[in-house]
């Protein structure tokens, strides 16, 4: 809150990020999360399941992996570059945008398969089923257990995060930058998080905060 509450924030020069930086991020996450991720959904031959279970075990640690490849990644790409920092002031924009629409495309497709599946597998696997706590009864079984955790896990974290977005972009309209209605906002959010899901929706809102915000490279601080 600090930070945002200066004008200087919200200025092109705060928002570029190093070359070697921007060029990792895709790879990082790439390497760093969505293999793992992939992994524990590939089809084999596991009997004992012991195979998938050190698979989620090694899935956990994802973050680190992410935050590690990105201390590392961008030393090699600096190194590698032939173009000084300062001839490709605005390069890391480019960067930057195709991570946003890579995240925004894969979790998509992710969301919008998940749903087609609905009924389809199980005639008890609904929206309702697979997303929303069950207020009328406990769980009695491990698995139902986990799935009870998992919910109000996804409810919170995604809540949270949705939430953020709405506040980032809404930022833009205090200080002028934009015009919005606070009500036309959260219904496409809301909108969006259902249909695209709400991690494509979360890359959408951030991606279109940081070209307004990039736009106007003249804004007075």
């Amino acid at each position: 809150m600090r930070d945002t509450a200066r004008l200087e924030y919200y200025s092109a020069p705060a928002m570029r990020v190093p070359l070697g930086y921007a060029r990792s991020l895709a790879p990082a996450l790439v390497l760093g999360f969505l293999l793992p991720t992939v992994a524990i959904y590939l089809p084999f031959n596991d009997p004992g399941l012991n195979t998938k279970q050190a698979l989620v075990a090694l899935w956990q640690p994802t973050p680190f992996f992410v935050n590690g490849l990105l201390l590392v990644l961008p030393r090699i790409f600096s190194a590698a570059s032939t173009k000084p920092e300062s001839d490709t002031a605005d390069g890391d924009a480019t960067y930057v945008k195709n991570l946003y629409r890579t995240c925004m495309v894969v979790t998509a497709i992710a969301h919008i398969i998940m749903l087609a599946h609905f009924g389809v597998l199980d005639s008890h696997v609904s929206f309702a089923h697979v997303f929303l706590p069950d207020s009328t009864r406990f769980p009695d079984s491990g698995a139902e257990i986990l799935h009870f955790i998992f919910q109000w896990d996804y409810l919170i974290i995604f809540g949270a995060s949705l939430l953020w977005a709405c506040v980032a972009i809404y930022d833009l309209s205090i200080i002028g930058r934009v015009k919005l209605n606070v009500t036309w906002l959260i219904s496409v959010i809301v909108v969006g998080s259902v249909v695209f899901g709400p991690a494509a929706t979360i890359a959408f809102a951030f991606m279109w905060r940081e070209e307004r915000m990039r736009k106007d490279s003249k804004v007075k601080v």
